[in-house]
């Protein structure tokens, strides 16, 4: 796992999922399909994203979309760990002084994932998107918080799945580790007996009988074959064999 604690953990899942969730309702305000997602990897970080790979929309509308997510985590008051910060409220007052301060991180790379900065920068007045998408949103805040929550548990629920076939696979892997611990590797006589069934399986004329049976044979003299080691049949031995 990653070097979060649990609480820090639920507060990145909480406010990725509002950063999401900003996303898809802007998408769904311009008539643009979306949906949206987080994924857990093996070491508990989290990740969120929204198709866009059949994107409908224009430019302009990208750009939108692209400022929803931190947008919704300054409405919600929900911030990623990794977001920029500013200093002013994310509010009809303060948007022109909101906008200049977040494009300085905008423009360093620093708390926008390369899509989300990529998206916002396709047009020139990024100040205008920006307020385009300030204004849906704010309207939305409740729905955000809604489709937040609904991620959030879908998540939750995918983590718990993972987490149960994991453990079954700890608890398999443990039981055939004491079983290998609790019983010695087979003797000659054993594995001759589960050689002989497997062979005996096996058709008539069939070109394994004749790989196997000198394999066979030194078992049940009690010997364990040497790998690449020549093991002969006598004529008889062979006809036997192939035509049982």
């Amino acid at each position: 796992m990653n070097d979060q604690t649990p609480e820090q953990f639920e507060a990145s899942l909480t406010a990725i999922a509002v950063h999401e969730a900003g996303h898809f309702e802007c998408s769904i305000a311009l008539a643009i399909p979306a949906t949206m997602r987080l994924t857990v990897d093996a070491e508990g970080n989290l990740s969120g994203g929204f198709c866009e790979r059949d994107f409908s929309g224009s430019d302009f509308d990208r750009s939108c979309v692209s400022w929803a997510g931190i947008i919704a985590e300054n409405l919600c008051a929900r911030h990623c760990r990794c977001s920029a910060k500013s200093l002013f409220p994310l509010n009809e007052e303060y948007l022109f002084r909101w906008h200049e301060e977040i494009s300085f991180f905008l423009s360093r790379g620093e708390g926008f994932s390369t899509s989300d900065r990529n998206g916002i920068i396709c047009v020139k007045n990024t100040f205008e998107s920006c307020c385009h998408a300030y204004r849906i949103l704010s309207k939305r805040i409740r729905e955000i918080e809604q489709d937040a929550a609904l991620l959030v548990d879908r998540t939750r629920r995918e983590i718990a799945e993972k987490l149960a076939a994991l453990r079954q696979f700890e608890e398999a892997k443990q039981a055939a580790s004491e079983w290998a611990s609790n019983n010695p590797v087979l003797s000659p006589a054993g594995r001759a007996q589960i050689l002989a069934d497997f062979i005996d399986g096996l058709p008539p004329g069939d070109p394994r009988r004749l790989r196997l049976a000198p394999v066979l044979a030194c078992l049940r003299r009690g010997e364990v074959p040497e790998l690449n080691g020549e093991l002969k049949l006598t004529d008889a031995e062979k006809e036997a064999l192939m035509n049982p």
